[in-house]
Parts: C-alpha cells; sequence; structure tokens
C-alpha cells in the first residue's frame, strides 16, 4: 500500500462496518504470513470483541497486537531511541511517580524548602509524629495530577522544567516539585515523545511497523495524537474511528449553549441577530467530547474515507422509511443531522423502552421480566445479544445474584426448567473490584487491619466462614454452630486479653478487666475441659463444661487462628521496605488460606499486587521505611480498581460499568440506574489542582463529558432495542424522582418530535412504572380493554403467581384457609394445652405445618453488657429461688458467685446491684411458697381421658385429710410477673386435678409482686365439660389456624359483653402495633403477622371467646403480696 503521508480516517457509524475495513487494511498491509498487526484500543473490553470479529470475517484471528496508545508509542520510542535513553518502565508513570513524591515529600530537599511550606503542613502535625499515610495520601495525588498534566498540559510542564514563565505561576511549589522530579530523571513523555518525533525522520523505515491501526477511539490527548500525525508522514497510520453523524457538526452548540448566547446578546443590547446552529439536540447536548476530537484530526493532516449507512436504505431521507424502528429513525436523525421537532409526527414502538421503579432489586426485576419476553417473541435471540450497563456495577451485583443466573447453573438450558419455574437468563459481570468479588481479597484486607482490630468475636467467625481458611485450619463448615455456641456461652465479645483491651481504651494495663476478652473466655473453656465441671469454681474463675472428648481437637484449633491472629497484629506493625513487605505478605497468605481452583483467581490477583507494589518500590530506590498503613492504602487503592479484562462478553447476558470507548454493538442494550445526580457522574477536583482553576482546553477529558458521550453511543450501538431504567420513585415514601437529564432530554425530543407521552399518569404513557413489589397483583393482571397497552408489564415470576391465584381463591371462600386433613392427637400434656391457647396460631405453624418461625441460634454480640438483659435476670431469679427453697446457703453462693464470674452481667457496679435485687426477689417469691406450705407440697403424676385423649402431667400440689375429707390444694410458682400463660397453667392444671381426684381443688401462683389465686366455684362436671371444649379446640387447632389466643379473650370477658365500643377499640389495638412502640406485644408475633396480614373480625370470633375464657377470669384473682 502506498505512503499516504498523512492519517488515513475511516470514519462510519456502525463499529460492525469498522471491523470490516479494518479486517481489509490489515490484509492489504500485510507483508508476511507471520507478520504482526498492531491495532490500537483503548481497553481489554474492545480488543476481546474486535478480535471475535476478526475471526469470524477469516476464520482465524492471530499475531494481531493490541496495545493502549501509551504503551505502544512508549515501546515505538525505545525502539527507536534506545534502552539507555528509554527505560523499560517509565519513570513518570502514576505508579513509580507515587513513590518517587512520596521519597521527596519526605526529604530535607523538600521539607527545607519554604515553597512547600503548605503541603508539608497538610502532613506534618506540629507537637507530634507526622503522618506518613497523609504524605503517601498526598502524594498519590500529586501522581495523579501530574498524569494528567503530561497528557494535557506539556507546556506547563515543559515551562517549568526550563524555568520559563507559564501560563501557571513559575513559584508554585508543584513547578518547583515537577524540576525536581525531571533533576532526578528528566526522561518524562514529553520529552521523549519530542525526541521520538524528531528521530522518526532520521531512523531506519524497517525499524517502524508497516503500518498502524487506531481502532474506535472518541478521545485522544492532543500531544498524543501529534505523535500519531508525525508516524503518518513515515508509515501507514490509519484511523478507525466510529462517528455518530455524517455530515459536519463542528459548528452545532448545545441547547444550553444557545440559550447563554442568545443571554450575552440579549445583555448587550446588541442589534446583530445572533447565529447558532443546533443541528441535532441529541447530538448538540450529548456529543461536546467526540466534537473536539473530530476537531483535533481536522488540525492534523488526515484524508477522510467516509464509510457511513444509512438506516432506511436509499429511500429520500426526508421521509420517515415505516420499515425501520424509531431507535433506528432516532439513530438516522443523528446520522443526518435533523431535528425531528421541526416536523412533529407520531411514531411509537417498542425499540424504545423506558422503565421508572423504585429500587435497584425492582430494575433488576423488571429487566428479567422485559428480557424474558424479548426471548420468548424472538426465538433467535440468546443471551450473548444482550448487555446491560449501569454507572458502577457494584451497586448492582448483589442483587443481578439474586435475580440472574450469575453461577452458570442453567448456562446451557436455562430455557427449559422444571415445570412451573421461572426461567433464570444466565450472566456475568465484568469490572468488579478484587476487593468486592473476591471474599479472599477482603479477608486479606481485614487481616492487614488486625494492628488496629478490637478484635470482636463477629469478626473473627467471619473470617472462619471463608472456606479459604476453613481448609487451612481443618475446621469444617458445620463446626461454626459449635464455635459460636461455645464462644456464647463463654461471654466472649472483643479483646484479646486485658493489655490488648487496655491499648484499645487508651487505659492503664492496672485498671483494665480480662472479663469479655477471648484469653478470659478460652482459658474458662480450656480449664474445664481439662478437670470438668464438679468444682466449677478455681482460682477465682467460673469453669464452662460445654466442651467433651473429641471436642477439644476443635478447641485447639480454634486457639491457634487466635494465635496466628495475635502473632501478625503484632508482625504488621513494624515498618519494612518494599522487599521485605513482599515476602511478609506472600507468607501470610500462604498461612492463613488453603486456596483451590476457585480462589487461585483471588491469590493470583492478591501476589500481583503485592508484586507491583515491590517492583515499583525497587525500581525509583524508594529510601523511606513503609509503614503498615501505607501498604494497607496502596493495596486497598491497587484491589480497588475494577479488572475490565474479566466476564466481558463471555456468551451470557453481560452486566458491567459504563466504561468510556467501549460502547460495543449488541442487539439489546440496556441501560440501569440512570438517576438524577448519579449519571452523568462527577469528579470533585482537589483544591490544588491547576487544571480546574484554569481555563479549560480542547481535549480535556471529563467525567460528565465522558458519560454523556457514553450515552449517545450507546443509543447508536443498540441495534434492536434499547432499554432505560431510573428509579422514579422512593421505596420508602413513593415520592417522584428525576431521572437523569440526558433521559429528560431524550424524552423531550421523543415528545416532541414523535408524539410520545411520559405522563406517568396518563393511560396512554409510554413509561413503564413497576409497581413497588415483585408479588403485587398489577404485575399479573392486565389492563382491561387494552391488553396490549405499554405502559404495563406482566411478570413471568411463576411462584407469586401461584400465591397470588391461592390468595385469591381464599378471598373468594368464607374461610381465610382451607382446613388441612385431621390428624387428632391421642396423648397430649398440660403443657401442650397451655402452649396452644397462648398461641393457637404458632402451634398449628409448628405442629401441622413444620414452620418455625421464631429463630433460637445464639447470636454473638460484639459489645459487652453495660445493662442486664430481662432473660438473665430470669434465670437469675430462677437459680437464687431454687437455692433459696433447698436452705443450702453454699447452693445460694454459688449461683451469685456464677454470675459474677461468667460475664452474664456487666464487669462493672450494676452486676453487684441486679444479684442484690434478684436475691431479694426470690426471697420474697420463697416466703410466698413457704407461707403456701411448699415444704409440704408433693409432685403428683395425674392422667385424665378426655373424649379418648389422654391428658397427663405432673403437678404440684398439697393434699391434706381432715375430718374425712380429703383436701388438694395445687401449689404453682414462676419467678418474674404473672402472664397469660401463668394464668392458663393454673387454669388448666386445675380443671385436670380436679377430673383426677374427683373433687374441687384450690390453688396458687406464686410470682412476683403478685400472685394468682384459683377460687373453689367450678364444679366437677363442669370442669369435665370445660377440658372437653378445650380438647376440641386442641384438635380443631391441628387442622386450621384459629383466632383463640388467651390475651384476646382475657381482654374481651375483663371489659364485657356491654360494652362492644370499648371491646372493638382493644381488639384493634392489640391486633395493631403502634410504630413508635419498641416493645414485644401482641402484635409483634410473627406467627400472628404471618398468618392473619390483616386483623380478623371481631364478630367471628367473639362468641368463642367468651365461652372459653369466661370461666378462667372468673375463678382466677390477682393477689398482691401482703
Amino acid at each position: 500500500m502506498a505512503l499516504a503521508k498523512q492519517l488515513m480516517v475511516y470514519p462510519a457509524n456502525r463499529l460492525e462496518d469498522l471491523a470490516v475495513l479494518l479486517n481489509h487494511v490489515l490484509q492489504l498491509g500485510q507483508t508476511g504470513v507471520l507478520s504482526s498487526a498492531q491495532v490500537i484500543v483503548e481497553n481489554t473490553g474492545m480488543q476481546h470483541w474486535l478480535n471475535t470479529q476478526l475471526a469470524q470475517q477469516n476464520g482465524i484471528a492471530m499475531n494481531v497486537h493490541y496495545p493502549l496508545p501509551g504503551k505502544f508509542i512508549w515501546q515505538l520510542a525505545r525502539q527507536l531511541l534506545g534502552d539507555e535513553q528509554v527505560p523499560q518502565q517509565p519513570p513518570y508513570q502514576r505508579e513509580a511517580l507515587v513513590w518517587r513524591i512520596d521519597d521527596l515529600l519526605a526529604s530535607a530537599t523538600i521539607l527545607q524548602n519554604p515553597c512547600f511550606a503548605d503541603a508539608n503542613r497538610y502532613w506534618q502535625t506540629n507537637g507530634t509524629t507526622p503522618d506518613v499515610l497523609k504524605r503517601f495520601q498526598l502524594a498519590s495525588a500529586l501522581a495523579d495530577l501530574f498524569e494528567q498534566y503530561i497528557l494535557y498540559r506539556p507546556d506547563w510542564l515543559n515551562d517549568w522544567q526550563n524555568n520559563q514563565q507559564a501560563s501557571v505561576e513559575l513559584d508554585h511549589w508543584q513547578a518547583e516539585l515537577w524540576r525536581i522530579l525531571c533533576q532526578q530523571d528528566g526522561r518524562h513523555p514529553i520529552d521523549i515523545q519530542q525526541r521520538l518525533i524528531s528521530a522518526l525522520g532520521q531512523s531506519e523505515q524497517q525499524k517502524l511497523p508497516s503500518q498502524i491501526c487506531l481502532f474506535a477511539l472518541n478521545t485522544m490527548a492532543p500531544a498524543t495524537l501529534e505523535v500519531f500525525s508525525a508516524l503518518a508522514h513515515y508509515t501507514q497510520v490509519h484511523v478507525f474511528h466510529l462517528n455518530p453523524c455524517a455530515e459536519y457538526w463542528g459548528h452545532i452548540q448545545s441547547e444550553k449553549a444557545i440559550a447563554a448566547a442568545h443571554l450575552k446578546q440579549w445583555l448587550a443590547q446588541a442589534d446583530d441577530q445572533v447565529t447558532v446552529d443546533g443541528g441535532n439536540p441529541l447530538l448538540a447536548n450529548l456529543g461536546s467530547q467526540g466534537k473536539e476530537f473530530f476537531r483535533l484530526l481536522e488540525t492534523q493532516s488526515s484524508y477522510n474515507i467516509d464509510a457511513f449507512e444509512d438506516a432506511q436504505g436509499p429511500a429520500d431521507q426526508s421521509q420517515t422509511n415505516p420499515g425501520i424502528s424509531l431507535l433506528q429513525q432516532l439513530q438516522q436523525d443523528i446520522l443526518r443531522l435533523d431535528d425531528a421537532r421541526l416536523t412533529p409526527q407520531t411514531a411509537i414502538d417498542d425499540s424504545l423502552v423506558f422503565t421508572s421503579a423504585s429500587s435497584a432489586l425492582r430494575e433488576l426485576q423488571g429487566l428479567h421480566d422485559w428480557l424474558l419476553l424479548q426471548f420468548q417473541q424472538d426465538p433467535k435471540l440468546k443471551p450473548s445479544d444482550i448487555i446491560v450497563m449501569c454507572p458502577q456495577v457494584e451497586d448492582y451485583a448483589a442483587y443481578v445474584g439474586a435475580v440472574f443466573d450469575c453461577h452458570g447453573r442453567y448456562a446451557n438450558s436455562w430455557k427449559v426448567t422444571k415445570a412451573g419455574a421461572t426461567p433464570q437468563i444466565p450472566c456475568s459481570i465484568a469490572d468488579r473490584k478484587p476487593q468486592d468479588a473476591q471474599p479472599l481479597v477482603a479477608a486479606f484486607l481485614q487481616l492487614l487491619q488486625l494492628p488496629d482490630s478490637r478484635f470482636h468475636v463477629s469478626g473473627v467467625l467471619d473470617l472462619l466462614r471463608l472456606p479459604a481458611m476453613q481448609r487451612k485450619f481443618n475446621i469444617d463448615a458445620s463446626e461454626l454452630d459449635t464455635i459460636a455456641t461455645w464462644l456464647t456461652n463463654a461471654s466472649i465479645h472483643w479483646g484479646l486479653d486485658a493489655t490488648h483491651k487496655a491499648q484499645v481504651l487508651g487505659q492503664s494495663s492496672d485498671l483494665a478487666s480480662p472479663t469479655h476478652t477471648w484469653a478470659w473466655g478460652l482459658k474458662r473453656l480450656l480449664l474445664g475441659f481439662a478437670q470438668g465441671v464438679e468444682q466449677p469454681m478455681y482460682q477465682g474463675q467460673w469453669l464452662l463444661g460445654d466442651i467433651e472428648g473429641g471436642q477439644g481437637v476443635l478447641l485447639g484449633r480454634l486457639m491457634q487462628v487466635l494465635e496466628q491472629l495475635q502473632y501478625h497484629a503484632h508482625k504488621l506493625n513494624k515498618a519494612r521496605s518494599g522487599q521485605h513487605w513482599h515476602d511478609y505478605l506472600v507468607a501470610m497468605i500462604d498461612e492463613f488460606f488453603s486456596a483451590e481452583a476457585a480462589d487461585e483467581s483471588a491469590k493470583e490477583c492478591l501476589a500481583t499486587a503485592i508484586g507491583n507494589m515491590s517492583m515499583w518500590v525497587q525500581q525509583v530506590d524508594y529510601q523511606q521505611p513503609i509503614s503498615l498503613d501505607v501498604v494497607r492504602y496502596s493495596l486497598t487503592q491497587k484491589l480497588s480498581v475494577a479488572s475490565s479484562s474479566q466476564a466481558f462478553i463471555t456468551g451470557q447476558v453481560t452486566f458491567c460499568s459504563m466504561v468510556p470507548m467501549r460502547s460495543i454493538p449488541f442487539k439489546l442494550v440496556a441501560m440501569l440506574g440512570l438517576n438524577d445526580g448519579q449519571y452523568p457522574r462527577q469528579s470533585t477536583p482537589v483544591d490544588f489542582d491547576l487544571m480546574s482553576q484554569h481555563q479549560r482546553r480542547v481535549g480535556d477529558r471529563s467525567r460528565r463529558g465522558d458519560d454523556r458521550y457514553l450515552f449517545l453511543e450507546a443509543l447508536i450501538s443498540a441495534r434492536q432495542s434499547l432499554y432505560l431504567s431510573y428509579q422514579g420513585v422512593d421505596s420508602k415514601n413513593n415520592a417522584p424522582r428525576q431521572p437523569s437529564l440526558m433521559v429528560t432530554e431524550l424524552m423531550d425530543y421523543l415528545g416532541r418530535g414523535y408524539g410520545w407521552d411520559f405522563d406517568a399518569n396518563s393511560p396512554t404513557s409510554q413509561l413503564t412504572r413497576l409497581p413497588l413489589h415483585s408479588f403485587s397483583e398489577a404485575n399479573f393482571t392486565p389492563v382491561q380493554g387494552d391488553p396490549a397497552q405499554t405502559n404495563t408489564r406482566l411478570s413471568f415470576e411463576s411462584s407469586w403467581l401461584r400465591l397470588m391465584q391461592s390468595r385469591s381463591d381464599a378471598d373468594a371462600d368464607a374461610d381465610a384457609m382451607e382446613p388441612l386433613p385431621s390428624n387428632p392427637a391421642n396423648n397430649i400434656t398440660i403443657a401442650d394445652l397451655v402452649r396452644f391457647l397462648e398461641n393457637p396460631g404458632r402451634s398449628f405453624a409448628n405442629q401441622s405445618l413444620g414452620l418455625f418461625l421464631h429463630q433460637y441460634a445464639d447470636e454473638l454480640s460484639d459489645d459487652e453488657p453495660f445493662s442486664s438483659t430481662k432473660l438473665v435476670e430470669y434465670q437469675l431469679r430462677d437459680q437464687l429461688l431454687a437455692a433459696d427453697l433447698s436452705g443450702d446457703e453454699k447452693c445460694m453462693q454459688q449461683v451469685v458467685d456464677q454470675y459474677t464470674l461468667s460475664g452474664k452481667l456487666p464487669d462493672n457496679h450494676l452486676a453487684k446491684a441486679t444479684i442484690e435485687q434478684s436475691q431479694d426477689q426470690a426471697s420474697a417469691i420463697a416466703q410466698q411458697l413457704h407461707l403456701n406450705g411448699v415444704n409440704d407440697a408433693q409432685a403428683v403424676s395425674v392422667e385424665v381421658t378426655v373424649d379418648d385423649v389422654v391428658i397427663e402431667g405432673k403437678v404440684q400440689c398439697l393434699i391434706q385429710a381432715a375430718d374425712e375429707v380429703t383436701r388438694v390444694q395445687l401449689l404453682l410458682s414462676r419467678p418474674s410477673t404473672p402472664k397469660i400463660k401463668d394464668w392458663l397453667n393454673l387454669w388448666i392444671t386445675s380443671l385436670v386435678a380436679q377430673v383426677h381426684f374427683s373433687q374441687t381443688v384450690s390453688g396458687v401462683s406464686v410470682h412476683q409482686d403478685k400472685n394468682l389465686v384459683l377460687s373453689q366455684d367450678q364444679t366437677l362436671d363442669g370442669a369435665a365439660t370445660m377440658l372437653e371444649l378445650i380438647v376440641s379446640h386442641y384438635q380443631q387447632g391441628l387442622s386450621q389456624a384459629l383466632v383463640l389466643d388467651a390475651q384476646l379473650g382475657q381482654d374481651l370477658v375483663k371489659i364485657g359483653q356491654g360494652e362492644p365500643a370499648k371491646a372493638f377499640a382493644k381488639w384493634q389495638q392489640n391486633w395493631h402495633h403502634h410504630k413508635y412502640s419498641q416493645a414485644y406485644d401482641f402484635s409483634s408475633d410473627p406467627y400472628r403477622r404471618w398468618l392473619w396480614p390483616q386483623a380478623p373480625q371481631l364478630k367471628d370470633w367473639q362468641e368463642r371467646l367468651y365461652s372459653l375464657y369466661q370461666p378462667m377470669v372468673s375463678a382466677i384473682k390477682e393477689v398482691k403480696h401482703g
């Protein structure tokens, strides 16, 4: 191919066409079968797509290298200028600059220079140790700035280096810092590029590539473009450029700029008419970054070979072709610089979809339903034809796994699922940060926090939940529950030992208490295992007997974990050189993690980050000892950078972040999270960023400009449909939220040019509003009379549909739920009847449905107790009462010692007060029991048969014979205030006892502050009849949920049947929990809330409650202790 001596520019509006052109150019320029080609791209995602395109066209893609622009120029300079002038590792690369600047900031050259007073003041605090972390953070920020100056302000840096007056202050401390850097090593990219351009005419042509191709770059620093323009005089340089418009559009202005021009003209009171061309408003508002790149290309010597393709063929472009979709028509408007608002028409189809949701989860659920609909309508559509972009994919990653198939369970047969199941579309998530995507990486970063850690019990257990750590210490996942139980019983909360606790609290070690620390708790477990708990008190410690037999091995492994953590918490605090840190951290990874194949990528990621840090430290000859804070910050920064080379275009639906210059064409393009204030994204410059303090130049990049142009590229890259979603309402209060300004501009263009309606309340709106929840009936109910209405979307979630249908059937029936098949019980206990009447819904769920909504698992707490809980106080009173009744002083003292030393009570003076108060309360209850003859009471087994059902139990009672008459008195007790279950226990026990003994009985239930006293008004026949009624309700309650809760019955009976309004108010109060109440009340019970989302009707249960509980309320009275 002949040398053009100028840039060959190939603008096109379709990336596929550019790929075809590139393939032809590569074939024409091929000098041999094994010759390599240089194709410069901006990211690995574009490289992957382009390589696939070349392979599809040729059957194979080989010997094609895809360097980044900066790396290509540097390697070319090494070839032409030699290794001496151009080192292999650029000394002005961002990673090298960080360590070089940090080393300089710590040197006497900077510290003694008054020019750096402001910079030094930032990280040096008078009277204290200098903050090296702040210094490193300052160095990182300066490295970022100098990287931008090198690209976009090379003239400043040249003037600073040559000590010439520049457009910014020559005596600024950044200028002085740059001069010092250049004195150390003057081989910076600006100098290298200038020498490269000078050497091009003197070098041998064989050293240059035969051709250079730049593919799909929409922006480039002017200095970088100058290098490629110079190369074009000596070799072929082809620029394949995605241009959304075939017309010249360098003159068009955004609507904002037009308004500003008119305002300026009006303020100046000028008579001249302002002439500003707006062209297509979408292109003008979104394409400013691309327009500047075109202007830069125009300043270079170039030759254009256009490859634009119309969406509607050779037809007259002034007329809308009905054969194309509205999405294609929008692309055509942009291509031909037309403004549809000048000739408005009505054109509505489903190639553009706008969706408003209430949360990120609902956005994904709505997208999943829409994609399933597309697969249903287009059998040829594949998951690989779909890309989903988010401003930050990490904001959606957790929800993606809940809605889509991220683990490849149905990768090959996702459409074929079990009957009635909703298909899960396979997907992959790209651009994830290693510390968020890899649990092993997150765990390693957590280990680096050990010197500052409080060693919370939950934090240590979280580390042990990592499979790689379990394998290393030979701990099975099923053993974690056992360990959690041990730690809960041992009252371990935080702190290694008393010394560590004192360091964290800033106290003297003499004042610190070891209570609640790991050493204190594990010692009690170990001693309890070693010598047993026959004598639980040992050397002022209360031993624990939780560990038996082979469990001692597990305890040893847990102690080994703690020893390792404690060892590294001490070792990590030591400052080291870069190589020593590398060796130490690599060894630390091996000490804590045993990785399998699934974890190798995480270990490789860690090794790469640590190796790069060590390499750059050695490369720049960094002289300062590196502290843990600096290492931790450096590694966290490296591991917080998303990797664009993994999980992108894997044959599944691709989820990714919105990355500039990676707008690859897909059939379906979806963009989520287009919320006002979140997209376009904002970047706040640091206060000492000189670029932000001076006038902007052509070619300068901004995060906001990148996002706007990315939105435009997504619009022209969608081939079949474009799906736009934002969070349009607040999920808490349903308050409206606005979409991104770019979405608003597109809505305005569609509304004024093509007759679209985006009024959410309009029945013909093209904006789809998703219901608040995925189980809403609106997701499954088509609009009556208009099943094709565009602002409704039916869900494919079959599980929610089945639930809605079952509830609809239940609502249509008189009963809330069909009774289960009868399975009557033959043997029950008194406790069963008490538990049933206390909460019939709970008994039904537990016994008949096998449903347990209460979670009784021990919850580990990181906070030591600062006050006693109600449960601990109850257990303490119960044990003190038993000791008091035994009359054994040693037993009483043992209970006091146990609660003083066990850690269940706060480690302060409140513990003693709680024990003393509990002793007084237990003593008062014991006194009442003595007054009622507890010493003469005996446990009697009782058994009665009611309707072929045997009721049995053991009751505490006094049996006295006087005047040939035997008197039976029940004696019950519980060391708490009387509750409804105590009423039930006394009442049902008395009924069973009367039938068993065939005589009336009396009884008392002793409690804190008051007793429940049973009258003797109940007849034998009445007791038997009442038991029959209770048993019949019990049997019925096994097949259906009954609203026969004793609390409801007691409240209604106390009010009486003569006050229906008051009874109804109390009923409503019971069933409706007050939102400001923190107490656990009747309606807070999870079984009641699950079985009766709406309060049952009082009229349906009133009579049954009265008949069941009227005798109980009449028979029992509360009597205060006298």
